[in-house]
């Protein structure tokens, strides 16, 4: 629809059906965890559509593996695309394109939908560009434990199954923020977007001097020596997603199968839930046969209080379970106050309090998928004192777990030993 509702089909005259539906609706730039946005319009596209054979059918992402359409549907594919970040743009220059892909069964019979799911790849918003320098000077050897770095894109392709299309944000980048930040140390976490390819966090340790280590995407493909090489390589855990807005809760035989096969390296696991998750998986957690991180404080919304169930549940996993770290983390992400985000200060403490020796601290830069307030990464290290008042709790917070955890050093030992 440019702008009043035009648009396209293309109709084989092999049979019934619409096998190419296509219109373009105005749209916000979304998140990733926006989706729900372009609900209203989807709506509309399927009343315009209404005479077509067949129901309209929209899943969420992720879905596709764990359910099918009604027999003789019609299955629309959203997905959103936007042009590269620019401030200037208007919301009017951003077009969502919904497109219906339906294909012959193999034996000629009636037209079936074999691929079947919501497929969003909003462009995230860009990082702040003018971080501004902390009031707060961390202590030698402070280290940011949770970050990414995405591309450039035309070195490091991201994954053609992503979520999102992040803005680049080169090692070059990351450098010039880790000298105005003050930090010197680095745990680059691989992001889903660039899927199970991990050169990108390869090549960024191996011109580190020792000073970055890595957290891995896999999948079953990897072998005990495709681990072994990411180890000598400077990695020491691998990363799951099981927040919705990156497509749900992974294939679980393939988390114990992979789980199983960095045990003997001496790695973790990072989680990423949403804050519901953390009830849900709760026995699941206590299973778990190595050290997990929960990230971002579990994604805890503040304005729900420090009272509220999945945030009751963290607490308890974290006192309970030796083997359970957090990421003080994403305050970001969880305030409903805004900038600079002091609402997010209760719970870090209260985190800090339980476990000060299993917590980390991280910017995540570049902060993809960030819905309402980009932060500048200046104001997430001036929480650092807030979260963590004595100069004590703040290097052993910053220095001495990330480098207990990580093992910061000389990268090259291919096994811990006696693994």
């Amino acid at each position: 629809m440019y702008p009043a509702g035009g648009g396209t089909t293309r109709e084989h005259c092999t049979g019934p059906g619409v096998d190419d539906l296509q219109g373009s609706i105005a749209a916000e730039q979304l998140a990733a965890d926006e989706e729900r946005k372009i609900r209203p319009e989807v709506a509309r596209v399927r009343e315009a559509w209404s005479c077509r054979r067949g129901p309209l059918v929209l899943s969420q992402s992720g879905c596709a593996r764990r359910n099918a359409p009604p027999a003789g549907s019609i299955v629309v594919f959203v997905r959103i695309s936007h042009r590269p970040y620019a401030p200037t743009l208007c919301a009017r220059d951003r077009l969502a394109t919904i497109t219906n892909e339906t294909r012959r069964g193999t034996t000629g019979g009636p037209r079936q939908a074999l691929n079947y799911s919501m497929t969003n790849i909003p462009t995230c918003k860009a990082p702040d560009p003018d971080t501004h320098r902390p009031r707060y000077r961390p202590p030698a050897g402070a280290c940011d434990a949770h970050c990414h770095i995405f591309g450039p894109g035309d070195r490091y392709p991201y994954a053609a199954d992503r979520t999102y299309t992040p803005p680049d944000a080169p090692l070059a980048r990351f450098k010039e923020l880790q000298g105005i930040l003050g930090l010197e140390r680095a745990v680059l976490v691989n992001a889903s977007c660039h899927g199970s390819d991990n050169t990108v966090i390869v090549d960024a340790i191996a011109q580190s001097e020792g000073r970055y280590r890595g957290v891995a995407n896999a999948d079953n493909s990897f072998t005990e020596r495709d681990f072994e090489k990411l180890h000598e390589a400077g990695f020491r855990g691998v990363r799951f997603n099981f927040v919705k807005h990156l497509g749900g809760m992974p294939d679980m035989d393939e988390f114990w199968h992979i789980l199983a096969r960095i045990r003997p390296f001496g790695w973790h696991v990072d989680l990423h839930f949403d804050a519901a998750d953390l009830v849900e998986f709760d026995a699941l957690l206590h299973k778990l046969p190595v050290p997990f991180i929960i990230d971002h404080m579990g994604r805890i919304p503040t304005k729900a209080g420090l009272g509220q169930a999945p945030f009751r549940t963290l607490l308890e996993l974290a006192r309970r379970h030796p083997d359970c770290w957090v990421k003080v983390s994403g305050s970001e992400r969880i305030s409903s106050a805004g900038p600079p985000f002091t609402d997010a200060v209760p719970f870090a403490r209260a985190l800090i309090e339980a476990i000060p020796d299993r917590i980390l601290w991280g910017t995540d830069w570049p902060h993809p998928n960030i819905a309402r307030h980009m932060p500048n990464d200046g104001d997430l290290v001036d929480l650092i004192p807030l979260i963590a008042p004595d100069a004590a709790t703040q290097r052993k917070i910053l220095v001495d777990n990330p480098h207990r955890l990580y093992g910061f050093g000389a990268v090259g030992q291919a096994r811990p030993a006696g693994a």
